[in-house]
């Protein structure tokens, strides 16, 4: 009995001790920063951007009005798509034919009047040229028999300047009145060239007023319905075509669009359908706080109303440590992560989180690489429940 007596209490002991011990090391591990590790491993650190997006035409047309009219008829609406040839809208033209036949008129007066003038220059060369050509020829002849009587002394200078006078007279006389009615018959011809101007603008505008799709396109942005007045100059319409493909902008981080190029492969697919394309990036412009990339599609399968996944992954280099970003940390005195170590401690393993100073390389918005060689398979923490404060401080590692 005694014995069973002692063998009981010490049965007891044990248990109280493995029970004081157990609670008093999950005591201890409840105040302990609960910690998630991973191992050090090589990798790449890739630029990996993804994102969806509609595409929009590359290419579009703004239709401007060239007169003032009221619109009497309008066959589309936004959004409609329409083929070269098309009449959108109908403007009234009632002005301009009214224009047009008033021009016309005044032309065939012009013709007229030109005819007649024509006719009248015509007779006046033929009919007086000669006389006039005679009455210049003597009255040079006079002059030049006056300079021979001058030069033998039998005549005065007096005398031989009023035939000199008579003969200039006498041609100034001859060329006026030919002159004259060829500068009627100039005008006359101007005022025709003038008025067939006018007629063929009143042409233009009247077939301006027949609106019409000059190639096929999507419109937008009708600015007019039926009845409205038509201002000189407006905008009738936007068209946007595909005929210059489509293009996608998007706005990336700097910590990505820093690293990409123009001419860097993008990927295309089109949700819904079994399409898929490559492209390149066309153009990148540096924002405040970002990039802006444009890409620029060619490929006939694709329409405006898909909506595609773009792709973009470019590899930068390989380190011999990868982490994930929130693996490493930044103070004052630079770059660092907590490694793990352990040891054998009185109530079983300890683990402790030991600053290590690193200097880093390239990063996503995932990963970052390690310039500062790390062994491999070494314990990283991760992320604490936490902050670790400290060079040494003892973890607990979650599960």
């Amino acid at each position: 009995m005694h014995k069973k007596k002692i063998l009981k209490l010490v049965y007891t002991f044990v248990i109280i001790l493995l029970v004081i011990t157990f609670f008093s090391r999950s005591i201890h591990h409840l105040t302990l920063p609960k910690v998630v590790v991973d191992k050090a491993k090589s990798g790449s650190i890739s630029i990996d951007v993804a994102f969806d997006s509609s595409l929009m035409p590359n290419d579009s047309i703004s239709e401007y009005a060239g007169l003032t009219s009221v619109v009497t008829n309008k066959f589309y609406n936004n959004g409609d798509q329409v083929k070269v040839g098309d009449i959108i809208y109908i403007l009234d033209d009632q002005a301009f034919q009214q224009e047009y036949e008033r021009v016309k008129y005044q032309i065939e007066d012009l013709k007229a009047d030109i005819s007649v003038v024509d006719i009248q220059y015509n007779q006046l060369v033929t009919n007086t040229s000669f006389k006039y050509e005679e009455m210049v020829v003597a009255v040079e002849n006079h002059y030049i028999k006056n300079k021979a009587l001058f030069d033998s002394g039998n005549i005065s200078q007096d005398m031989l300047d009023k035939s000199y006078i008579a003969y200039k007279s006498a041609q100034l006389n001859y060329d006026e009145l030919i002159s004259t009615q060829k500068k009627l018959l100039e005008d006359l011809m101007y005022e025709l060239k003038e008025k067939q101007l006018s007629l063929d603008i009143c042409a233009e505008q009247i077939d301006s007023c027949v609106v019409i799709a000059d190639q096929d396109g999507t419109l937008r942005e009708l600015t007019y319905e039926q009845g409205m007045m038509v201002t000189n100059n407006s905008l009738l319409y936007k068209m946007v075509t595909s005929k210059s493909g489509y293009v996608i902008t998007k706005n990336i981080y700097e910590t990505q669009g820093k690293h990409l190029k123009v001419g860097d492969e993008v990927t295309i697919d089109v949700y819904g359908k079994d399409i898929s394309s490559i492209a390149v990036i066309n153009e990148i412009n540096r924002q405040d706080n970002d990039y802006e990339i444009v890409v620029i599609l060619m490929d006939p399968k694709l329409s405006m109303d898909d909506t595609v996944r773009v792709g973009i992954k470019k590899k930068l280099e390989m380190y011999e440590t990868v982490l994930p970003l929130e693996a490493v940390h930044s103070d004052n005195s630079g770059d660092f992560i907590y490694m793990l170590h352990e040891k054998e401690g009185p109530l079983g393993k300890e683990y402790y989180a030991v600053k290590e100073d690193v200097t880093i390389g390239e990063k996503n918005l995932r990963n970052i690489g390690l310039v500062t060689a790390i062994p491999w398979d070494t314990s990283v923490i991760i992320r604490s429940s936490k902050p670790l404060l400290g060079d040494r401080i003892e973890v607990y590692i979650e599960d």
